[in-house]
């Protein structure tokens, strides 16, 4: 009975800490059949110690690996980068090609615009000069050369009016364009 009260002893004490040499000792002296569960402890403990060193130097192989796996992946996406880079810079031109037209037809755009409010000007100008022919006491053909006038400054005021209309959607058109080539999706 004392002997399994030793042996309940050491048992809890060895959860809780080291157990000293001498108690172990003391033990084999109470108990000489404790040296074959004591042998299988550290034959267990020694496969234990074996298993964790071989994870160890696995583990270390391992973790040189996805360093080189790591600075391979960050190297081939430099090389991805720089191809995109070069392969965008192939389009460049064409997209300096479309925004220098874009420019040209913005200004052309705006001369338009301008002529279109200079001719609208000088017709409403002429209307309303005719408005008051009474006044001015115009002849016939005086009246003529005015209606014919205000007839050429309505065809040209509508001309101007298609090529603006003609500006806008090919300036739309361009902006467009320079958007889509743009627009790398990578």
């Amino acid at each position: 009975m004392k002997k399994y009260l030793l042996l309940l002893l050491v048992v809890l004490t060895a959860g809780c800490g080291g157990v000293s040499e001498k108690t172990i000792n003391d033990i084999l002296e109470r108990d000489p059949a404790f040296k074959n569960s004591l042998n299988e402890k550290l034959r267990i403990q020694g496969k234990i110690n074996s298993l964790k060193q071989a994870f160890l130097e696995e583990e270390t192989v391992l973790l040189q690996n996805i360093g080189t796996l790591r600075e391979t992946l960050r190297a081939k996406k430099n090389k991805l980068q720089m191809e995109i880079s070069s392969l965008k810079k192939d389009i460049a031109p064409k997209i300096l090609a479309l925004q220098a037209e874009l420019k040209q037809k913005y200004s052309e755009y705006g001369i338009t615009n301008r002529d279109i409010r200079d001719y609208t000007t000088k017709l409403k100008n002429i209307k309303d000069t005719l408005t008051k022919k009474g006044d001015l006491s115009l002849s016939g053909d005086e009246i003529a050369i005015w209606n014919d006038r205000i007839e050429k400054l309505e065809q040209k005021i509508s001309s101007l009016l298609t090529e603006r209309e003609k500006l806008r959607a090919r300036i739309l058109t361009l902006r467009t364009e320079i958007r889509i080539l743009n627009g790398w999706q990578a």
